[in-house]
Parts: structure tokens; C-alpha cells; sequence
């Protein structure tokens, strides 16, 4: 500090005290400016107005003496740090010297006053004052670095205590979306692939508890072909390569149940390597797949209908034509048949040529009605004509190594049908039945009459 910065009060009852001071401190410190007061109360207000930077007191005053002067001066806290220097005649003695520093004095001096011993007080006074400053200056700082600080502990205590509120509702809407999902939820360790957390839905879609599943890996309740197909997703995840999968899967539930359903499984954040894992959740579309299923079905029978369709049509071509060539043949073995005598040996078999042209008519009327392209003509039929009407016929057809036998009922077996349709009937039959013997066997064709009771009619 530079003396022409320097403010010095003084605070005497006596005025020749006063001047002298004046006088000194002007001789020490020109240019320093000096004020002073003949009272306690008048110095208090100056030194409140002026601010000096050192206060000489004296001891002895009337009314408020120097100790509650300078008691007063430092129990204010705009002035606590101006250095007080007690003046006295008095010769300091360990009570008066006990009572100065309780009430907060620096430093004595004697009088009279000495010049140099004055300076060198003041002096004193300006270094302790500037180390004064110094340490309240670096106390105000920490002050207010303790107050930041506090303050920031403060807000960052706010903030972590919003972030803690914000955490227990993540928790609580997370547990809530966890637990009531429609979707199965689960938590799969990485490495061994075994449950670590299963939610309702999940343990209802596999069909097994959560007690049963936590000790189970998802392979366990996997259907064999699809395990080769999550493995390999769960490869490609664990190695960063993708952030997520979907697949469609089937799930085995117990009693060997399948359950299709569509997984998406991503990895779940870690704070380290040791504990990875994977957050899977899967939809139930078993209902889907058995529409789909049910889909592909109706389109092969769409596709099977189509065919037949066409089939049909060929039929009735082929059908048709051959109905004109089976007109002439039966035209012309009709011809034969009225020329030749009953006694005549070739009759019999120009009968059989005509049976078999009237069967195959018959036949022809089944394509075409397969083709629809022909009515159906249900009649009165007896079964037992028919079977002996196609006996020669069906021998023939079937070969050698199969004995064919018929057997009529001794009452008339009559039905109601078309007789073309009824004879492919046994055709079809007696065909299958030799196809299933082809070392040969015997067939037997019988016809009876029997009468159903309710329970058999449906």
C-alpha cells in the first residue's frame, strides 16, 4: 500500500494529543490523510464514513473508554480489519495489557510519543493489515468455493434424487409392460442360453411354469429344426454383427404340443463382458400358421378342382366320341345277333359283344356325367342281374390266378341307381381286390338282402 492511499484516525479527548499525532504522522507520511475524533462515538461513525487503515485509540476517555472503543470496533464486521493501536500514558501492565487484546488491540504505544517508534507501528500496522486482508481474502474465497460447492452438492442431491424418482417409475412402468405384456417376455444369459427371467405371457405361450423354466435353456423347449436356425442368429448378435433378429419358430410344450410363434430377440446393455445377455420376445401365431395351412389346402384343392375340371372335359370328349363307335358296334352286333340262329355256336359269343358295348355305353354315360355332359338315369335295379350280367366279363378282366365267384340272394336285391355307376362300382372293387393279391387269390361277389335297424342309418 502507498502512503498516498494511507488513512489514519485518531481518537482522543485531549486536542494537544491530537495535534501532536497530526503533526507526526504528517512528518512520517506526507502525503497520508489523518482524521481525527475527540470521542468514542464520533470515531466509531468516522470510521464507519472513512474507512482508514489504521485507528490510533486512546485508553483514557471519558464517558467510553479506549477497551469498549476498540470492542465495539471489532464486533463490527466492516471494520474488524482496520488495525487499533492503543496510546496511553499509562505504563502497560498485565491487566491492561489482558483487557487491550480481549478487546481485539494490535499493538501500544507509550507517551510521549516517539517519532520513529510511531512509524515503525504503523508500519507494522499496514503489513499486519495487508496479511489480514490477504487471509480474509483467501477465506472469502474458500467461502465461496465451499458455497459453490455446497451449492452444486445441493443441486447434484436434487438431481439424483429426480433421477432416483425417474428410475423407481422406469422400474415400476418397465415391471408394469414386463408383467402385463401380450407378448412373452424373456431374459436369456448369452453363454449358457438359460432362462433368467420369464414374464406371464411367455410361460403361458411354452405351457410351463416359471419354477420349471428358470432351470431349463431355450433349447430345451425348441423344436429340433429350428434350433440349428436361433444359434446361428445368436452367434451374428453375440458378436455385434447384427443388433437384432426375427424368426418364426415352433416351441415344444409338454405332451409334445407344438406352438408356432415369432421371436425378436436383441442383446441387452452390459456394463462389462461377464455377464452378457439377451432380451427375446415372442408372438403366438399358431393361429396364423393353421390359417395359412388351412390356405395351402383350400389352394390345392382349388388347383385339384381345376385339374379335374380339365379332366372332365377331356372325358367328355373322349366320351363322346367313343359313344358314336359304340353305337355302330352295337348297331351292327345287334344286326348279327338277329341273323345268327338260337341253336347257332356263335351266338353266345356275339351276345357277349353286345353286353360288353351296352356296358361300355353304360361307362360312357358315367364320363359324361363325370364331365357333365350326361344326366344321371337312376332305375330299379336288381343287384343280382348285374353281378351275373359282368361275371364273364370281370373273369376275363382279372386273369387266370384269380378265381372270381358270384353269389345272388334268393329273394330280388332291388336298388335304386344308376346301372353304369353301379357297375364301375364293382369294377373298381374286383380291380383293387386283384391288385392287392399278385400271387392270385379268390374274389367273391355277394348280394343279399338285409333290413337296417335306426341305430346303422345315419
Amino acid at each position: 500500500m502507498t502512503a498516498a492511499k494511507l488513512k489514519i484516525l485518531a481518537i482522543d479527548d485531549g486536542k494537544d494529543s491530537l495535534d501532536t499525532l497530526a503533526a507526526a504522522v504528517a512528518h512520517a507520511f506526507p502525503e497520508a490523510c489523518f482524521f481525527s475524533a475527540t470521542s468514542g462515538a464520533k470515531g466509531i461513525e468516522l470510521a464507519l464514513a472513512e474507512n482508514p487503515d489504521i485507528i490510533l485509540l486512546d485508553i483514557v476517555m471519558p464517558g467510553m473508554d479506549g477497551f469498549e472503543i476498540c470492542r465495539r470496533l471489532k464486533e463490527d464486521a466492516r471494520l474488524r480489519a482496520i488495525p487499533v493501536v492503543f496510546l496511553t500514558a499509562l505504563k502497560p501492565d498485565k491487566e491492561i495489557c489482558t483487557k487491550a487484546f480481549e478487546a481485539g488491540a494490535e499493538a501500544f504505544i507509550l507517551k510521549p510519543l516517539e517519532l520513529w517508534e510511531l512509524t515503525v507501528q504503523i508500519r507494522a500496522m499496514l503489513k499486519i493489515k495487508a496479511a489480514y486482508i490477504l487471509q480474509r481474502t483467501d477465506h472469502d474465497q474458500i467461502e465461496l468455493l465451499v458455497e459453490r460447492r455446497t451449492r452444486e452438492l445441493a443441486e447434484e442431491l436434487v438431481a439424483r434424487e429426480k433421477a432416483l424418482v425417474s428410475l423407481k417409475e422406469s422400474e415400476a412402468l418397465f415391471k408394469t409392460i414386463f408383467t402385463e405384456s401380450p407378448m412373452g417376455i424373456c431374459m436369456v444369459d448369452s453363454r449358457t442360453g438359460r432362462f433368467l427371467n420369464l414374464n406371464p405371457m411367455f410361460t403361458k405361450i411354452v405351457g410351463s411354469s416359471m419354477e420349471e423354466l428358470v432351470k431349463l435353456d431355450w433349447m430345451s423347449i425348441t423344436h429340433s429344426e429350428d434350433i440349428k436356425d436361433q444359434a446361428d442368429n445368436l452367434a451374428l448378435l453375440n458378436a455385434g454383427k447384427i443388433k437384432v433378429f426375427q424368426m418364426e419358430k415352433r416351441y415344444i410344450r409338454p405332451g409334445g404340443i407344438v406352438v408356432w410363434a415369432k421371436l425378436t430377440a436383441a442383446p441387452l446393455p452390459a456394463f462389462d463382458d461377464s455377464n452378457p445377455r439377451y432380451l427375446g420376445m415372442i408372438e403366438n401365431i399358431s393361429a396364423g400358421k393353421a390359417s395359412e395351412l388351412e390356405r395351402s389346402k383350400l389352394e390345392v384343392q382349388l388347383r385339384q378342382s381345376q385339374k379335374m375340371e380339365a379332366t372332365g372335359s377331356l372325358a367328355g370328349g373322349i366320351a363322346h366320341d367313343f359313344n358314336n363307335i359304340l353305337a355302330v358296334i352295337l348297331a351292327y352286333s345287334g344286326f348279327f345277333l338277329k341273323s345268327l340262329e338260337q341253336s347257332d355256336p356263335r351266338r353266345k359269343d356275339v351276345e357277349e359283344i353286345n353286353k360288353a358295348g351296352l356296358r361300355a355305353t353304360a361307362l360312357t354315360r358315367q364320363l359324361l356325367a363325370f364331365s357333365r355332359k350326361q344326366v344321371l338315369q337312376p332305375k330299379v335295379l336288381n343287384v343280382n342281374l348285374v353281378i351275373l350280367g359282368m361275371k364273364t366279363m370281370l373273369s376275363r378282366l382279372l386273369g387266370e390266378n384269380i378265381k372270381l365267384t358270384a353269389v345272388t340272394s334268393k329273394a330280388p336285391a332291388l336298388i335304386k341307381a344308376d346301372q353304369g355307376y353301379l357297375e364301375q362300382v364293382l369294377l373298381n372293387l374286383c380291380i383293387n381286390a386283384r391288385d392287392a393279391m399278385p400271387k392270385g387269390g379268390k374274389i367273391t361277389i355277394e348280394a343279399s338282402v338285409v333290413r337296417m335297424e335306426k341305430a346303422y342309418l345315419h
